[in-house]
Order: structure tokens, then sequence, then C-alpha cells
């Protein structure tokens, strides 16, 4: 039987948080023109967890390179289940706003945490916790089985 990976839901990545009224900003993302890369879809499923930096009032994607040298400002937890097509085009901007966990204390699920920034470069595990650290987010590991489901053919 194959194993087919099954996309994030909300709640799945953050597992708990001290109080969203501290923990969490709202805005409206940028893709920034400047990083090159290809300008892939991206799905709402796909941005959890994707590193943001605030750039004057404007969140925009961090690049890998943002999250190894732990430069990061948040990571998004939530948004409405669009195409970011908007999003994608060069200094695009979303029209919809997006939840940012901006600081802790935080607690995410490892399982879920991505490895690679939405321009396509990766990033390690370890990086990523240790960006998110800084931010007073850390993480918790959970069993493997957690992120897939089995499918029959």
């Amino acid at each position: 039987m194959p194993v087919q990976s099954r996309k994030i839901v909300i709640g799945e990545f953050c597992f708990w948080e001290v109080d969203q009224r501290f923990t969490r900003e709202s805005g409206t993302l940028e893709n920034d023109a400047t990083i090159a890369g290809t300008n892939p879809d991206v799905y709402w499923d796909t941005v959890i967890g994707q590193a943001v930096r605030l750039v004057g009032t404007q969140w925009r994607f961090a690049s890998a390179a943002e999250v190894i040298a732990a430069t990061i400002e948040g990571v998004i937890l939530d948004g409405e289940p669009v195409l970011l097509a908007d999003a994608i085009a060069a200094d695009g901007v979303t029209l919809q706003q997006y939840a940012i966990l901006a600081r802790g204390p935080a607690l995410l699920n490892q399982g879920r945490i991505p490895l690679a920034d939405i321009y396509g470069d990766t990033y390690t595990l370890a990086q990523y916790l240790a960006a998110v650290a800084t931010l007073n987010i850390y993480s918790k590991k959970i069993a493997a089985t957690a992120n897939t489901s089995t499918q029959t053919t």
C-alpha cells in the first residue's frame, strides 16, 4: 500500500501558545521580487509554518538564507484556504490577512515544519528551530505516523 502525505490542517502546526492577543500579529503577505527562485503556485496548506519578516509595515515571505541566519520575525499560522496567486507575482501583496505567530512562548509540531521556503530553497530542521527559538518559540517531536495516511490501491 502506498503512503500518501496528507495536507496540514489548522491546529496541527501550533500545539500551544500562551495567549493569541500577545503572540500573534496579522497582516497581508508580500512576495519579494529581489529573491531569486521560481514562483510556484502556493496554497494555504503549504504556507502554514513559512517564515516571514516585517519590512516596514509589510509582512513578506522570508528566504531560506534568512531562516539560516535566524533573522525571521514570525511564522504563518493561519489564513483562508485560497490560492495565493496574488502573493506570487513580483512584489505582489495578498488581499487577505494572515495570522502570524510573531513571539512566544509557543510550541510547534516538529513534524509539520516546512524545510523549504516558498522560493524552493531549503534549510535544515535545526536551522529553522534555531531561528524560531530567537522568538521564544519551540517545538515538540511527535510520532512520524501522524504525518501520513495509508491509502489502498
